[in-house]
């Protein structure tokens, strides 16, 4: 029974890791967002900004708390694009491709849920953007961004002349402009005397110089008008022009205000000339071209001769060089060579002297030998007998 309890215990801790892995691995509540934008073909122009809204919301529907990372991030690396978190800045002097900003409250009610975006770039094409948070990817949109566009502004005031209405029995008063967000400005007016049809307004970024508008903002009673996509952190002047018919009123008082600003200022009185005609708008002058200051030329400084013997203007250094190399070169092997020999003559003496050493040695114990085999007196059986019967 032991080991099948212990194979039951192996198997309890294997299927309990496994279950954990596929818990972290696999997360089975990713969150999930709604996605908008106030202005999906913006002008490239890198100033327009298209505001990005994003609501996010949990698995089961219900809106994210408070301070949940959202990052946006372009996917087409476009070089001339400039995220701003929260929409809350100047969208134009720099670029970036991502941001992250926290989820918190949009103003609708919702507590927690919403994070907004201001995108803006100097390149006209469709950059494609992916919306995520620590739970993965949960949206993506595009934003085509139109080379060349100009905001459409037909001019609304018609000399007086062109047509047989009326002109409004007085101007409009403009009480006030007030930045009411991120990219807008709300205007506020006192109503002209009749006969009035409707109303327009025009502005620009210069004084008494308006390059935008919009031509019908209101019928008789209206008295005020929020005007949007405008950039952060810019200070825009306005008018505004009651109509009646063809025939149009002359501007009202110019009020200037400040993206992004509480404050607005009252910069004219009111224009006696009758409204401008299309023809008659000045488009802001763009400012001249600094030349830049011509880049002075460094005076070369002559080098310094080499130290050598000087032949008709060249410096004879390297020959010298060479010619000492040489010379030791030669010294050197000279020395080797001489060296080599001496001892070489030197063994092949020490070998003759060794040699005749050693035969002389041989040739004194042969002679020694040769005397002991003499016949003699003391050597073997012929003794002195012998010699007398040889003689």
């Amino acid at each position: 029974m032991q080991p099948f309890k212990k194979g039951n215990r192996i198997l309890e801790l294997t299927l309990l890791i496994f279950s954990g892995f596929l818990i972290f691995a696999f997360p089975a509540f990713a969150n999930t967002a709604s996605v908008n934008t106030n202005n999906s073909s913006p002008n490239a122009d890198g100033q327009t900004v298209s505001v990005i809204t994003i609501d996010v919301y949990n698995s089961s529907g219900s809106a994210v708390g408070a301070g949940d990372n959202i990052t946006i991030t372009n996917t087409n690396s476009d070089s001339g694009l400039n995220i701003v978190p929260n929409n809350n800045g100047a969208c134009a002097g720099s670029t970036k491709t991502s941001a992250q900003a926290a989820t918190g409250s949009d103003g609708s009610g919702t507590p927690g849920n919403e994070v907004q975006f201001g995108i803006c770039s100097t390149n006209a094409g469709t950059d494609s953007f992916t919306i995520s948070d620590s739970t993965g990817n949960l949206a993506s949109i595009s934003i085509t961004f139109v080379a060349g566009a100009t905001p459409t502004f037909t001019p609304t005031p018609t000399p007086q002349g062109y047509c047989g209405d009326a002109s409004p029995g007085s101007t409009p008063t403009l009480d006030s402009a007030v930045s009411s967000g991120n990219d807008q400005v709300t205007l506020t007016w006192t109503d002209a005397l009749d006969p009035v049809t409707n109303y327009s307004i025009a502005y620009g970024v210069q004084s008494e110089k308006y390059t935008y508008g919009n031509t019908d903002v209101g019928g008789q009673g209206t008295t005020s008008y929020t005007v949007g996509y405008l950039n952060y952190g810019t200070t825009y002047y306005f008018v505004v022009a009651a109509n009646n018919g063809c025939a149009s009123g002359a501007y009202s008082n110019e009020v200037s205000a400040t993206v992004g600003s509480s404050s607005s200022t009252n910069s004219t009185a009111a224009t006696t000339s009758t409204a401008n005609s299309q023809n008659d708008i000045t488009l802001p002058t763009p400012l001249p071209t600094a030349t830049p200051a011509p880049t002075p030329t460094p005076t070369p400084v002559p080098a310094k001769p080499l130290i050598g013997i000087n032949l008709n203007g060249k410096t004879l250094v390297g020959g010298m060089v060479v010619g000492f190399g040489i010379v030791i070169l030669a010294a050197a092997a000279f020395l080797i060579f001489r060296g080599e020999k001496s001892f070489g003559s030197f063994r092949t003496k020490r070998k003759i002297s060794f040699n005749l050493k050693q035969k002389l040695d041989t040739d004194q114990k042969s002679g020694e030998d040769f005397q002991e085999n003499l016949p003699g007196e003391d050597n073997g059986p012929a003794g002195e007998g012998d010699i007398d019967n040889i003689s």
